[in-house]
């Protein structure tokens, strides 16, 4: 699995997409590349590493759909995640998202955001490692916490007296999961939307090139 935590120098040379013809011919080339291997991207991580600010800026640049999972639940629910919890329990939250994914990953040339603790279905680990790529978004528990503010939205930060505590404990308790299912790792504390956007393509091109 690559771990990354900065662009490296050949990929920080190029252009944004707005900047030049360089990134412009990269942003079409790989477009057309990534519609025609149809792979899915899933996006994995902690609640606040960026799924799916980092997903809606990935899809946006391939031209590739974007789904955030926790959304179409609550639509389809008609209930906030915290409300899901409370009144159905994290069990059957977990069922939703396995069949949410299971059911769109059928399809193909996908950007997914998906829950934090997706990962801990054995079924939804299997999804991910079959019909895609899966990048994991890492940042500390400071960063995280930072980021969520206030965590009364959060189901499992609701009764935490100390978010960042709490936040590194269900790292620790995850971070196996994670990995299992991840070819990539990209480190969000200090990486921009448009770096990670860029991190994540460099590695399918490379991913491409060696296969």
């Amino acid at each position: 699995m690559s771990r990354i935590s900065s662009l490296p120098s050949g990929l920080a040379s190029l252009p944004h997409v707005a900047g030049g013809w360089q990134a412009l011919r990269f942003d079409w080339q790989w477009q057309e590349e990534m519609t025609s291997s149809k792979k899915n991207i899933f996006l994995v991580g902690m609640m606040g590493s960026g799924k799916t600010s980092i997903g809606r800026a990935l899809a946006e640049r391939l031209s590739m759909t974007f789904i955030d999972t926790d959304i179409i639940i609550r639509e389809r629910t008609q209930k906030s995640i915290t409300k899901i919890f409370r009144e159905w329990g994290e069990e059957r939250f977990r069922e939703l998202e396995r069949s949410l994914l299971e059911e769109k990953a059928r399809e193909n040339n996908q950007v997914f955001s998906t829950g934090g603790g997706i990962v801990l279905d054995k079924n939804s680990r299997r999804i991910l490692r079959d019909r895609g790529i899966t990048v994991l978004l890492e940042a500390s528990p400071r960063a995280l916490a930072l980021r969520i503010g206030n965590p009364t939205s959060r189901p499992l930060l609701k009764q935490a007296k100390d978010a960042k505590n709490h936040l590194a404990q269900i790292w620790k308790e995850r971070e196996e999961a994670y990995r299992s299912v991840a070819s990539l790792t990209v480190s969000t504390d200090e990486m921009t939307h448009d770096g990670a956007v860029e991190l994540i393509i460099r590695h399918i091109r490379k991913s491409r090139e060696n296969h």
